[in-house]
């Protein structure tokens, strides 16, 4: 039962836009594809049929699991190029995503953007999603947690299958990073992300978290994960969340815990065992929840939107750095 791979008029959608292709450097030529919840910037859209409807399987996930009665507004999204992508956003991040683009000059990105290349998988586009999601329900939810379960939020695959859909979290998947401690993930701030000591690997640490207490004991942490958000959601850090959810562990309990649970995970994924099942952590996907899998409105985007994020996006600081997410107060340094 796996997610299926829809053709929505795909060529002839692409064909029917004209042959023009926007880039960076030109701003006219643009499409503009709009799906039930997503409305998507594109200079070249061969490839954004089957990324958009990726990003719908996302929000059908996401929505009827951890993230059920969060409404989101319609979504903003700019697919560039890799080329494209690499020249304005650097190399080391796989997508972007905004609180709110940094400009008033247009209603494009006021509830959030989320930026990708235009061919990439649909996990990026998940975890792109889930950030915005995040910042729904928790407010200034605290660097590690956006980073830590958007990077998890990676791990869902979306099946359906005689009539049935379900959302499955906690697929083993990836590689493996060095740990940091979890003192160190706790203070670290927005423009730490990009030293030495942090990288992809304070990423990691907050995904490997989350994964223990979602998976890890043979499922049996599972029941700490609602003290754990609940004491996030307070206000609390992240030493006050691990224990409400761990009493009387400390920090560097917990770290030689992460450090057992990260080497049983790398194992699992590189040898395909089937620890955890095929579908580990389960949430069914009710109708009104569907992926929208309908024709796609396709239209000319206004130049001067497509110009005015294009700036806004070249203002932005760390153009070249690791951080995936630009929350609120980040933004608000840039301006208009």
């Amino acid at each position: 039962m796996r997610r299926s791979q829809v053709w929505i008029l795909g060529g002839a959608l692409a064909l029917a836009v004209g042959g023009a292709h926007g880039g960076i450097g030109n701003p006219e030529g643009w499409s503009l594809m709009q799906s039930q919840h997503f409305n998507v910037y594109v200079g070249a859209p061969r490839h954004a049929t089957t990324a958009l409807t990726g990003l719908e399987y996302s929000y059908a996930a996401l929505s009827s699991s951890f993230f059920r009665g969060v409404e989101l507004p319609k979504v903003d999204v700019m697919f560039l190029e890799e080329d494209d992508f690499n020249d304005i956003l650097g190399f080391r991040r796989s997508e972007l995503v905004l609180s709110k683009l940094p400009s008033t000059a247009t209603t494009v990105g006021a509830n959030g953007l989320i930026v990708l290349k235009d061919a990439q998988s649909d996990q990026a586009g998940t975890e792109a999603l889930a950030h915005l999601f995040i910042e729904k329900k928790f407010p200034h939810a605290p660097l590690w947690f956006h980073e830590g379960f958007a990077s998890y939020a990676r791990t869902v695959e979306y099946r359906q299958g005689d009539g049935k859909r379900a959302a499955c979290f906690g697929v083993p998947k990836g590689g493996t990073d060095p740990l940091l401690p979890l003192e160190k993930v706790a203070n670290m701030s927005w423009d730490d992300y990009d030293g030495d000591e942090a990288r992809s690997w304070f990423k990691y640490t907050g995904r490997t978290l989350f994964d223990y207490i979602l998976h890890g004991d043979q499922g049996h942490n599972i029941e700490k994960i609602t003290p754990f958000v609940a004491a996030v959601a307070a206000g609390k850090g992240l030493q006050g969340a691990v224990s409400a959810a761990f009493p009387g562990q400390s920090l560097q309990a917990i770290d030689k815990k992460l450090g057992e649970h990260s080497a049983e995970v790398s194992y699992q994924s590189q040898n395909d065992t089937k620890v955890r099942g095929l579908c580990p952590l389960p949430f069914a996907v009710p109708e009104d929840k569907a992926a929208d899998q309908g024709e796609r409105k396709m239209s000319v985007a206004p130049a001067a939107d497509v110009k005015t994020v294009l700036d806004a996006l070249k203002k932005l600081p760390r153009l070249d750095g690791y951080p995936p997410w630009y929350p609120p107060e980040v933004v608000a340094k840039v301006g208009g």
